[in-house]
């Protein structure tokens, strides 16, 4: 049985690389939006620290979004995004438990 998944992310800008960032997260997310699986994801910024995105998707499961990390364009969003953050992203995955 498929289980909806959540993928909480979280990525730190090097000085100076928050809009270069910003632009390449939105290039990733218009990307991702358009494929099987995908339900949402959404871009979001902290509004204490400028260099700081938390990125939410929303998956139809696991299988749809391993999928996903093998797609031309997630790996070459991927090899631009290594450049531009201070470290690796913090991922959590979770899963749906109630939506009411």
């Amino acid at each position: 049985m498929k289980k909806e998944l959540i993928i909480v992310s979280r990525l730190q800008a090097k000085p100076n690389c928050e809009t270069a960032l910003k632009d390449e997260l939105k290039s990733l997310a218009a990307a991702t939006r358009s494929e099987s699986g995908c339900l949402s994801y959404a871009i979001h910024r902290d509004i204490n620290n400028a260099a700081v995105f938390i990125l939410i998707q929303h998956w139809e499961s696991k299988e749809e979004l391993d999928i996903h990390f093998i797609t031309p364009h997630f790996l070459q969003h991927s090899l631009m995004l290594a450049t531009l953050i201070t470290a690796p992203p913090t991922i959590t995955y979770l899963e749906v438990v109630d939506t009411n």
